[in-house]
């Protein structure tokens, strides 16, 4: 399912006390949909969807996703990607809704700069995930080692914006966005 520049907020009002299941949606995609965190912990958060394995979510604020839920939220026991890009999130968010997803391989968290801001809060413990995805926020090497810590699998991590750190992991990457051989006045 696929939902772009669609005014869905306020979503989880309108589910509220409904019942709304698909077993074989696999997939879901919402971009610029003005959904809140309440609206995503209703839709996805509350088992409608047992088989799904796609989370795509763009350019909404989640900020709160997971953290004061109103309903108890409840395990993705399928899902292996899990994309928020420029949603806002930080860690607290991370760590209340990562746990939720133990099937997890891919997580793409572009574009959030809250998670490379918080020197107190650790990144929750991640077994299963091989690919990670922290472009654009704002993360140093002292944070990519925190969160290599916790996804011990994982050997593609992307980041921007941070200095390699040494690494005896094969498939270590650092993306960076300043092209190499630039005039910068401290070099």
């Amino acid at each position: 399912a696929l939902f772009t520049n669609e005014s869905l907020g306020g979503l989880a009002m309108a589910l509220a006390g409904r019942v709304l299941r698909c077993e074989s949606l696999r997939g879901l995609e919402m971009q610029d949909c003005h959904l809140t965190a309440r609206d995503v912990e209703t839709l996805i958060l509350q088992d409608r969807f047992p088989s799904l394995r796609d989370v795509h979510l763009q350019g909404m604020d989640l900020e709160g996703l997971g953290l004061t839920a109103v309903v108890e939220l409840k395990a993705v026991r399928e899902l292996r990607r899990f994309a928020a890009q420029d949603c806002n999130l930080g860690r607290a968010e991370v760590r209340a809704v990562i746990p939720l997803f133990p099937a997890l391989i891919n997580l793409e968290l572009c574009g959030n700069p809250r998670l490379g801001s918080s020197r107190t809060e650790s990144f929750p413990w991640m077994p299963t995930v091989e690919v990670i995805d922290l472009r654009h926020c704002e993360m140093d090497a002292e944070d990519e080692a925190l969160f290599r810590t916790s996804a011990p699998k994982a050997d593609m991590v992307f980041l921007s914006h941070v200095q390699p750190v040494e690494s005896t992991r094969v498939g270590h990457i650092v993306f960076s966005d300043s092209e190499s051989g630039s005039d910068d006045e401290d070099e």
